[in-house]
């Protein structure tokens, strides 16, 4: 819980300096350009995904949640 609490503050920070519109654009584009390309599996783009993420906001390091919801409830993949 401390870690996703750090992170967060970690990301509201860097919104506020950046812009959030324009870090959410550049973020879009980034991830767009990742579909473009042919990667050999889910867990290859998503590691690129989280890679670019983290380089934008200038994380050390970052986690990727996957949801899946079944029988009315969420759970964690």
């Amino acid at each position: 819980m401390g870690l996703l609490q750090t992170h967060a503050e970690m990301v509201e920070r860097v919104i506020s300096e950046v812009g959030g519109e324009l870090l959410e654009i550049k973020m879009l584009s980034e991830i767009s350009d990742l579909l473009n390309e042919r990667t050999e599996s889910l867990q290859t783009f998503l590691t690129k995904v989280l890679s670019k993420a983290t380089e934008l906001i200038g994380a050390d390091t970052g986690s990727i949640a996957m949801v899946t919801e079944r029988d009315g409830q969420k759970w964690l993949v």
